[in-house]
């Protein structure tokens, strides 16, 4: 009766770590992609801002 109890409580362990990890695991490719998607946001906003300053810098010095 020993050995079935702790195979069921190794079962039961077993269970809720892997439902834990994949939690975890969630967790991390859910900040993953909101990092990706900022990063992303980042690039677009830098890249108008360049093209603004590209071509505002020769009617700076036409005028």
């Amino acid at each position: 009766m020993r050995l079935v109890a702790k195979i069921a409580a190794g079962g039961i362990l077993a269970v809720i770590g892997l439902m834990v990890l994949k939690a975890v695991i969630g967790l991390v490719g859910m900040l993953a992609g909101l990092l990706a998607l900022a990063f992303k946001i980042a690039l677009v906003v830098f890249v108008i801002w360049l093209v603004m300053r590209l071509f505002r810098r020769p009617r700076d010095e036409l005028a």
